[in-house]
């Protein structure tokens, strides 16, 4: 699946619109939107704020608010996994090697 950032600005160009248009649409700060295509979510204030830019992001280029939030979610969880499983081979390595 694709991110939701990545998502996001495809359907973007797609539509021909520029970061600074969606900015005046949806008073969202242009370096808010650039950090959301590049998922960057750290960067941003909060889940809160992630979330409800998202919804004005959709929203703006008419797509379903509720499906680009699920897309967040769902990603995040994949970075979790994705970051648990890269732990537990980092630890398998070590145990190999005779570290701990």
């Amino acid at each position: 699946m694709e991110s939701p950032g990545k998502f996001l600005k495809k359907e973007r160009e797609t539509r021909n619109i520029s970061v600074e248009e969606i900015s005046k649409f949806t008073n969202v700060n242009e370096y808010y939107l650039k950090a959301i295509e590049e998922d960057r979510y750290d960067i941003l204030p909060g889940v809160f704020y992630v979330k409800a830019y998202l919804n004005v992001y959709a929203k703006c280029l008419a797509l379903n608010p509720k499906d680009i939030v699920l897309r967040y979610e769902n990603y995040l969880k994949s970075l979790t996994r994705r970051e648990t499983i890269q732990l537990q081979q980092t630890k398998n390595h070590l145990r190999r090697n005779g570290n701990r």
